[in-house]
């Protein structure tokens, strides 16, 4: 072989071994995506839906309305005023009807005033999530009966004679009752034996405890008693007061 040929040859040879490695050759290792790392929604803490917290206390309210003790009206334009963490102030309305919300929890003392009418005075204590509902009654000034005796927690005898005693401011005449108290009920009967009015001044009787009372003629029994005095004036029944309890034996 002429010796050109045989150089043409082992370039050729040459050439096509090395395509042929090229083509074959595996490519640069690369190595695969990964992304980035993210934490599944539970590793973050989820806050509670918005009625799950706790919810604050609400505030106290007072709320309720003012009448005449003794005839039951209502009593428009009386004063409330309650004193304690705080003040708050507020008048009755054309019903007699009043009310103060959002007081701040703690002890308060309040007064009730109006025109012709003794102060109401009272401490009351007020707490959170609770309302609270007061009728306030009226004592009318200037016209007024008070009992003096019994004075309350003495033990009188049947047979046995008292003094009974009142104080009345602008009345003419009262009726006195004595009153027995029992579990379910209450009767009254009057000290003379009926339903006589007495004067009003000067404010005293002699009572002898009877053995019976009334028109069945009843034993008069061992118990719990008051005295009540209903005051008059000019023949119509204006107020009252009565005693506290004392007891009755033989």
């Amino acid at each position: 072989m002429h010796p050109a040929i045989a150089v043409i040859a082992v370039v050729l040879v040459g050439a096509a071994v090395w395509f042929l490695t090229k083509r074959t050759a595996p490519p640069p290792y690369v190595p695969p995506y990964e992304p980035p790392y993210v934490p599944p929604d539970d590793d973050f803490p989820t806050p509670p839906p918005d009625n799950d917290w706790p919810a604050p206390p609400s505030l106290p309210a007072l709320y309720g309305h003012v009448e005449n003790r003794d005839t039951g009206a209502r009593v428009a334009g009386a004063a409330i005023r309650l004193s304690g963490p705080k003040v708050y102030t507020t008048t009755t309305d054309s019903q007699g009807a009043y009310s103060i919300i959002n007081i701040e929890p703690g002890l308060y003392h309040c007064t009730v005033t109006a025109d012709g009418y003794q102060t109401d005075a009272s401490h009351h204590q007020y707490r959170a999530d609770t309302d609270f509902k007061r009728v306030v009654r009226l004592v009318p000034v200037g016209i007024s009966v008070k009992v003096l005796n019994p004075t309350g927690g003495q033990t009188w005898r049947i047979g046995e004679t008292y003094n009974l005693q009142w104080q009345a401011y602008g009345l003419d005449q009262v009726e006195v009752t004595f009153r027995y108290h029992l579990p379910a009920q209450t009767i009254s009967r009057g000290i003379t034996g009926g339903w006589d009015k007495l004067p009003a001044s000067p404010g005293q009787y002699s009572w002898t405890i009877p053995h019976e009372w009334g028109p069945g003629r009843h034993p008069v029994e061992p118990g719990e008693y008051t005295i009540r005095v209903n005051g008059f004036k000019d023949g119509k029944y204006i107020t009252f007061d009565e005693s506290k309890r004392f007891k009755i034996t033989h």
